[in-house]
């Protein structure tokens, strides 16, 4: 099935999981301290929230689907960041989702998100040596998150699976110590 912008407005609109000017259908689901949950990696999805322009490209979304079926069919942990005020994750990767236990969701109101990804992770007992990185407003949000990842591991930002209404910067994100870009 191809992307239609108008079935698709029509389908947010009438969607029975969430209010697309509302709270975000997700909540945190990874059980708090208790064993640690080891994974090659933590994979990191930056305001992939209707509100934002950037979100409703069809090849994105495409993309960022295939990346969040990818990791939850390895089990791998996902913290989900969603900025203030700018409605609930899409609902075409929100419902992949809904009913997975190892994701955590923070509700962030700076760019940079990559503390509160650190914490979620400390909290949550995710360990991994590298980040995966992927969501809209790359010359903003997802940069500023994958370069304080990249502090602290290896980061990997999925070019195909980001998108800005103003400009997709991959020079500045590729000279991030520690940053790899990938399509």
């Amino acid at each position: 099935m191809t992307y239609d912008p108008a079935r698709d407005a029509e389908f947010l609109l009438h969607h029975p999981l969430l209010d697309i000017f509302g709270d975000s259908p997700l909540r945190s689901t990874a059980p708090v301290g208790g064993p640690s949950i080891e994974a090659d990696e933590i994979l990191v999805l930056v305001d992939f929230q209707t509100l934002f322009r950037a979100v409703n490209d069809s090849p994105t979304i495409l993309a960022a689907k295939l990346q969040v079926s990818e990791a939850v069919a390895a089990g791998r942990p996902i913290v989900v960041l969603e900025f203030t005020g700018r409605g609930p994750t899409h609902p075409f990767v929100a419902e992949l989702l809904l009913r997975y236990d190892r994701v955590v969701v923070r509700s962030k109101m700076v760019w940079d998100g990559g503390d509160l990804v650190l914490e979620a992770c400390a909290h949550h007992n995710f360990r991994a040596p590298r980040f995966k990185v992927i969501g809209v407003n790359t010359n903003e949000c997802v940069q500023a998150t994958a370069e304080t990842l990249a502090k602290q591991a290896v980061v990997t930002v999925v070019k195909s699976a980001c998108n800005s209404d103003k400009c997709n910067d991959w020079d500045a994100i590729a000279a991030i110590p520690n940053v790899v870009l990938t399509d």
